[in-house]
């Protein structure tokens, strides 16, 4: 069902002015086929971050052979990078964790493939794995995998302990000639050991390409696993598609357009929670690029009641007031996704949403912002600063907050990862079921151990702020 007619609710965030970097930055998010990430500064007035349990290492270099993909190279191949870190833990088994990322990124677009590491152990050993989503990893024609890249990595656990994991799997350039793209899903019955062929759920020729695509189990029920994507066009059109099992991800029904921004608007970053009560609330950036004004980004949600056989219309969160990050030496803009947020959902109806913006310096750089909503996302606070050091500019991705533990105010922050790094896995001191944030070594430097640091935000509902201890990312 289309509803690109229907105006976007009138936001409660105060002013939707845009800072010059936006439209620099903005341009950049249009080509996005994954989201990167880094980048840092230091403050000396940020005292240290707490002290953590021992790091353990989580992956290492790449096992891919060179031309495994088996088609012509276009743009430059980063071996050993690792992007788009996620983790996903079992709530059958809290020492069962699953984590996912890109290995070996194109500078392009995509990866060699996408690897799984997986932790019988609370994350102090780890093995690796992969799912077939491109030939690097094992797909092939025969099991569904026949592409030569995979993006987007997303992982979830049903509450039966089965983990799915998603791919937006593709050959050739986006909507380029000969070129085709799917989302894919697999999953594991032995706690990510083992993976089934990818399931397609959708795939489209040069005609479409198929986008950020997310996957969520439902916590409710085990059979019910959600897929959400943006399906862009030729004509600068990128509306929602969405997909969902049934039956525990035996089958997958028909993907269907759930909403379109209309002409010239996208969606991008569509991700799903669940309230108790069983309605989803789909979570997105919408991109608006009109032929003579200036390009906007707005977080927005949509809400289905029945499992998603229908939808809201569109609720604004909040304008996007990001800056995003810059070459320090030529001030060319860096793709990192500064437009897109995350949302975490909590134990009676509370939402929370995050994302980087600049409007807490006038524009200068971004930070951390917060809004929350008590009603199951009908109404939004005002956007809050929530990062402790307010001159500490924010220069990575805010990608997948996610609400992993009993406790609503526990959200594990993971983000994107430049080439030539690694990551590793740090226990929190504070909490032991909680991972944390990705800080690493400088690109060029020989491949190595990295840290992914323990950063807790912890929700105060009654006040709308978060605590979260500072930290500097390096550059």
């Amino acid at each position: 069902m289309r509803i690109s007619s229907m105006p976007l609710s009138t936001p409660q965030n105060g002013s939707v002015g845009q800072t010059t970097g936006f439209a620099a930055m903005f341009a950049c998010i249009l080509l996005l086929v994954g989201c990167g990430g880094g980048g840092g500064g230091n403050n000396a007035d940020v005292p240290p971050p707490p002290a953590g349990d021992p790091q353990f290492r989580v992956s290492g270099t790449s096992a891919f052979a060179a031309g495994c993909d088996g088609a012509p190279a276009f743009g430059t191949l980063y071996v050993n990078a690792e992007v788009e870190p996620m983790v996903a833990l079992n709530p059958r088994n809290a020492n069962n964790v699953v984590g996912v990322w890109q290995q070996d990124r194109w500078s392009t677009g995509g990866a060699r493939g996408l690897l799984t590491g997986m932790s019988l152990d609370g994350g102090r050993t780890w093995t690796q794995h992969m799912a077939a989503f491109s030939h690097c990893t094992g797909g092939s024609a025969a099991n569904g995998g026949d592409y030569s890249r995979a993006s987007d990595p997303w992982v979830t656990f049903a509450p039966d302990g089965t983990v799915y994991q998603s791919s937006l799997s593709f050959n050739g350039g986006v909507l380029a000639a000969g070129s085709s793209s799917a989302i894919l899903v697999s999953r594991s019955t032995d706690g990510g050991a083992t993976w089934s062929n990818p399931t397609t759920v959708i795939s489209d020729g040069p005609s479409f390409f198929n986008d950020k695509e997310s996957i969520t189990a439902d916590p409710t029920d085990s059979r019910l696993v959600y897929a959400l994507w943006d399906r862009l066009d030729n004509a600068s059109r990128g509306p929602t598609y969405f997909s969902r099992t049934t039956d525990g991800g035996v089958s997958w029904e028909i993907a269907r357009s759930i909403y379109d921004p209309g002409p010239n608007s996208q969606t991008l970053n569509n991700q799903v929670v669940v309230l108790p009560d069983g309605t989803l609330i789909d979570f997105f950036t919408r991109l608006d690029t009109p032929p003579n004004a200036p390009a906007t980004a707005t977080l927005a949600i949509i809400r289905s009641p029945d499992k998603g056989m229908t939808w809201s219309a569109p609720i604004v969160v909040s304008p996007v007031q990001a800056v995003g990050t810059f070459d320090p030496d030529t001030h060319a803009h860096i793709r990192d996704g500064a437009a897109l947020g995350s949302i975490a959902a909590g134990p009676h109806g509370e939402l929370a949403a995050v994302w980087q913006d600049s409007r807490f310096s006038g524009g200068m750089h971004d930070g951390v912002a917060f809004s929350r909503s008590l009603d199951g996302g009908l109404t939004w606070t005002m956007a809050v600063r929530v990062n402790a050091a307010p001159n500490v500019p924010v220069r990575m991705a805010l990608d997948r907050w996610r609400h992993r533990a009993s406790s609503f105010g526990r959200m594990a922050r993971s983000a994107a990862l430049m080439p030539f790094r690694t990551f590793t896995l740090a226990r929190s001191a504070g909490a032991r079921d909680t991972l944390g944030v990705v800080d690493a070594v400088p690109p060029g430097a020989a491949v190595g151990l990295v840290v992914l640091k323990e950063i807790l935000a912890r929700s105060n509902l009654a006040s709308t702020r978060v605590d979260a201890a500072p930290f500097a990312v390096a550059s």
